[in-house]
């Protein structure tokens, strides 16, 4: 079957030949024909090109740059099976740029946005979420009403947003470090509901306390309240679907809907003081001991904090945990660096260790909704402050970047707690 492309190539090579004059060389556009026939479309744009060079004032002009156009589309098309998706659009923007009066400007109007969206795709599977959003911003911009785009800012929001505190102050940001902004003061420990429309947060009765008041707001701040009275909770964690949080208290756990309303309370907990996260169905947790007892930290899985099942154990406190939304693993933090394993338990994976990043002191670790990557806070020797930094699965860790808005200082991540969920902030 020939495709639409192929069937315009061909239209085109008919035209130019039809119009073929006794004072014009034609060899530059009878290798160009052959070569694009033949599938090497770059050696046959540089002999169209070459042609009207020789003859700029050719009446086949309209039909030759017709043929480059159709030659760039062709090209692109190769590239973007053979993933490279970068210089296929390229490609494509050529076109756009320089030949935007040919029919062919119009198919590359309609395929670039699928292009991108694809390409995108690929980059935030790969965990390269940071260029996935450039893409995507390329994408919404430029193609806003376009079905493309739609898809492209559900891709945006599944990518996500993040919560961390500096300075007892509670920040929001996008993935890639934009709309920052101070969401609660005098607060820490933010979790981010699963649809990225609220945060949970501890306020603090008294500075330099890990417990405080568990409080609600909007992802911007606006509408926030206290859900219990009580200045002894810590580490709120979200439920999957977002209708209740789990907290710590002193030795006992309690989970409250967004009303504050108790569901459960659960008492008399003494072997563990920390949640990392729920699974993705809502009926588990994985649990952990900061101080170890007789020298040991035990990972656990549990459903009704009466029994466990044991994970892990080790010698080096086990700082933090989160589980990954598709069910695949467990990652979780030590002395020692970021590891994983899978929620039935198994082999410990090392996925960093942190004597091979400049003696990296990690101190709060989460997964990304897409699962492609995990976020951390981390200090490194060399360091002033914690910051956020960034792994994809592939194990490549680089610093997140991010800017202060204008007129204020860049804050810093302190505490032990970051939130990574679903959510794209527009104020």
């Amino acid at each position: 079957m020939v495709s639409s492309h192929r069937i315009l190539t061909i239209m085109s090579m008919i035209i130019i030949m039809m119009s073929l004059t006794a004072c014009e060389n034609t060899e530059n556009l009878r290798k160009g024909i052959h070569l694009e026939n033949t599938g090497n479309h770059k050696d046959a744009i540089t002999h169209y090109k070459a042609f009207l060079d020789q003859y700029p004032e050719t009446q086949k002009k309209p039909a030759v740059e017709e043929a480059i156009a159709e030659a760039y589309l062709n090209w692109s098309e190769n590239e973007k099976s053979l993933k490279h998706w970068e210089a296929g659009v390229n490609l494509m923007q050529i076109v756009l740029d320089d030949y935007n009066e040919t029919r062919v400007a119009e198919k590359v109007q309609d395929a670039l946005p699928e292009f991108l969206l694809e390409w995108s795709t690929q980059l935030s599977t790969s965990g390269q979420f940071l260029d996935s959003l450039t893409i995507l911003t390329r994408l919404i911009r430029h193609f806003p009403a376009s079905g493309y785009a739609e898809k492209g800012r559900k891709l945006r929001s599944e990518i996500g947003i993040f919560a961390f505190t500096s300075d007892e102050n509670i920040y929001v940001m996008n993935a890639d470090g934009t709309k920052l902004k101070k969401v609660a003061s005098n607060a820490i420990s933010p979790t981010i509901s699963p649809d990225g429309q609220r945060i949970a947060y501890i306020e603090l009765a008294k500075s330099g306390q890990r417990q405080g008041y568990l409080c609600l707001a909007n992802i911007d701040g606006r509408k926030a309240k206290r859900l219990l009275e009580n200045p002894t909770a810590s580490d709120p964690v979200f439920s999957p679907d977002g209708t209740n949080i789990l907290i710590s208290k002193d030795n006992a756990f309690q989970k409250v809907d967004l009303t504050g309303r108790t569901i459960n309370a659960y008492f008399g907990i003494r072997d563990f003081d920390t949640i990392g996260s729920f699974n993705p169905t809502g009926k588990q947790v994985v649990a952990f001991l900061k101080k170890p007892q007789k020298n040991v930290s035990r990972l656990c899985v549990t459903e009704d904090f009466e029994e466990y099942f044991e994970l892990y154990s080790t010698e080096n406190p086990i700082r933090d945990a989160a589980w990954s939304k598709d069910n695949l693993r467990i990652v979780f933090i030590t002395s020692r660096g970021i590891h994983s394993i899978s929620p039935e338990g198994g082999e410990v994976t090392d996925l960093m260790n942190s004597a091979d990043h400049d003696n990296i002191d990690i101190r709060a670790v989460d997964i990304s909704p897409t699962g492609a990557n995990i976020i951390f806070l981390g200090k490194k020797d060399s360091d002033l402050h914690y910051k956020m930094y960034y792994m994809t699965l592939a194990r490549e860790v680089a610093e997140l970047p991010y800017e202060a808005p204008e007129g204020l200082e860049k804050p810093f991540p302190t505490g032990n707690s970051i939130s990574w969920s679903y959510g794209y902030l527009r104020y």
